[in-house]
């Protein structure tokens, strides 16, 4: 469940993160999250007598001409992560690029 040594991890606020993945398209960087996805899916916990699970949703954005800077590129993350938690949540949702 691992990113590579130069990626970037960090709580962007509330129950968000922000994740860039440095020289990795959009594609290469839903497949890396894709993984995480599936492996804290499969993690189990346990508080008294419950036992949950979490899940997690992520929107991925590729810097690109129409993501000139942070704010757009975050934007369109973000438009991802709700495309992804409006149509069923613990899934990763690529933004597509114009």
């Amino acid at each position: 469940m691992a990113i590579r040594g130069e990626d970037i991890a960090g709580r962007y606020g509330g129950d968000e993160f922000c994740m860039m993945f440095p020289h990795a398209s959009a594609a290469q960087t839903a497949i890396c999250l894709e993984r995480i996805r599936e492996k804290v899916a499969q993690l189990r916990f346990m508080t008294g007598d419950a036992d949950f699970s979490i899940t997690v949703t992520f929107g991925v954005a590729d810097f690109v001409e129409a993501h000139l800077d942070e704010d757009m590129l975050i934007d369109a993350a973000d438009q991802a992560l709700y495309v992804a938690k409006t149509t069923g949540r613990n899934r990763t949702e690529v933004v597509q690029s114009t």
